[in-house]
């Protein structure tokens, strides 16, 4: 009996393999962003397969499958790791990335596998702003005496974009906006969440919308205030 195009033999899997996983941790050092990182990996038949791993813009430091160190090889683009036996396998990395600076703000994209869940986690020293990793299902920030820490999990994807500001040279940054909006009648309502630093005790005027606006609402830090 023939089979139509696309679909495999009985008993063979659809896939070759599946990346159930993975897991980095990490940290911003200068134009550096240095990470150690986990890969879960299950490979669906005995022959030879061609497994990519991650993006060649990363610079690798060393790898181990199953505790043991190994060597990857660059083939189009990725790293690629070439199994022979059906099985589960853990691969543990260490890489570098370039971090591209431009005064205090700077941002950087992290290579990963396509694997069903990623985590993250990155420490930023210095950096008390907030953070911006997309893509991220999950995303949290906590603040410490060494910078700040970010965990996120992250979907199917090549790359994480990272992005951050530093600290502004104002009196005040209005540094990020969220909009969600819906169109109701002839009119376009939103609801909107801005994230402003303000850097002296004295009172500030934060400019942030047109007076054409008609807004309702307001609240600061969860209180409802008054603008003018």
């Amino acid at each position: 009996e023939e089979k139509l195009p696309g679909i495999p033999a009985e008993g063979l899997p659809p896939t070759d393999f599946t990346i159930t996983g993975a897991s980095f941790d990490g940290m911003i050092s200068g134009e550096t962003a240095r990470l150690k990182g986990t890969i879960r990996l299950r490979v669906l038949r005995d022959a030879w397969v061609r497994v990519p791993l991650m993006s060649t813009d990363a610079v690798l430091r060393s790898v181990n499958i199953d505790n043991a160190a190994t060597t990857l090889f660059a083939e189009g683009g990725s790293y690629v790791f070439t199994p022979d036996k059906a099985g589960d396998y853990q691969i543990e990395s260490a890489f570098e990335v370039p971090v591209a600076l431009s005064g205090s703000a700077g941002g950087c994209r992290l290579p990963v596998p396509a694997a069903t869940a990623t985590v993250l986690e990155l420490t930023l020293p210095g950096i008390s702003r907030d953070v911006l990793v997309n893509p991220a299902l999950i995303s949290e920030r906590q603040v410490s005496g060494s910078g700040l820490r970010v965990r996120a999990v992250v979907p199917v994807c090549d790359g994480v974009d990272v992005s951050w500001a530093g600290p502004s040279s104002t009196q005040f940054d209005l540094y990020r906006a969220e909009y969600v909006g819906r169109l109701e009648g002839d009119s376009a309502l939103f609801e909107v969440e801005m994230r402003v630093d303000v850097a002296t005790d004295a009172v500030v005027d934060v400019p942030f919308l047109p007076s054409s606006v008609a807004l309702s609402g307001v609240t600061l830090d969860g209180k409802e205030v008054t603008v003018r």
